[in-house]
């Protein structure tokens, strides 16, 4: 079984992606976080194969935790897919990561056939760099 781990602030969110994951994939646990510092715990206590993250937390930022997961050996292989309502230049912001090319981008509000599709990308393609 896959495990996802999804980290916003916003349950509204963390329920929606849940539903809309297990709706659509099988096999898939979602494990949901509402902070950086509830991520890090089960981070700690769970092999990951996807990291969800909003960008914009109170406390800790999702940016900060992006670059604090990819400096950790443990973690160099985890597909991360950023998700925010922010405005911003995704480009420039995925380019500024120690290891861009596992990061993807979705903007809120997410539609999900986005989202299923950069699942099964994360899945299929990202996990095996």
């Amino acid at each position: 079984m896959k495990k996802i781990l999804v980290v916003d602030d916003d349950n509204i969110v963390r329920q929606t992606l849940e539903k809309v994951i297990e709706k659509n994939m099988q096999n898939v646990a979602v494990i949901k976080a509402k902070d950086v510092k509830q991520a890090y715990m089960d981070l700690d206590t769970n092999n990951f194969d996807l990291l969800f993250t909003d960008i914009n937390m109170p406390y800790y930022l999702g940016t900060d935790m992006v670059t604090t997961i990819q400096t950790n050996s443990k973690f160099e292989k985890l597909p991360i897919i950023i998700i925010t309502s922010s405005d911003i230049d995704s480009k420039k912001l995925i380019n500024s990561f120690p290891n861009p090319d596992m990061i993807q981008f979705i903007k809120k509000p997410v539609d999900p056939e986005e989202l299923i599709n950069r699942i099964d990308f994360a899945f299929n393609h990202l996990k095996k760099k």
